[in-house]
């Protein structure tokens, strides 16, 4: 697998809210900073959107931008604001 498609398959492993298989991915060099869909979604924010505290702290481990805005404006921080999910 290529990094592009490493990259995109640690999205939609984040989506799924799969941590063992983003940490995998991350292992074989998937870019966590590069992982954002087309409505500007990261990684990190579907993580947070899960409420999944661990694969947040491995995301934001291995580079993912905790500030990155998708196309409304919203960052990782906002939307689990917005969700609820204090405990991350």
């Amino acid at each position: 697998m290529d990094d592009e498609s490493k990259t995109i398959s640690l999205l939609q492993a984040a989506k799924d809210n799969d941590t063992k298989r983003c940490k995998e991915l991350l292992d074989d060099g998937a870019d966590a900073s590069l992982a954002v869909d087309e409505e500007g979604m990261t990684c990190l924010m579907a993580a947070a959107e899960h409420g999944n505290a661990d694969l947040v702290s491995l995301l934001l481990q291995a580079g993912a931008p905790w500030m990155a805005q998708d196309n409304e404006g919203y960052t990782a921080g906002m939307n689990m604001r917005l969700i609820t999910h204090w405990c991350v």
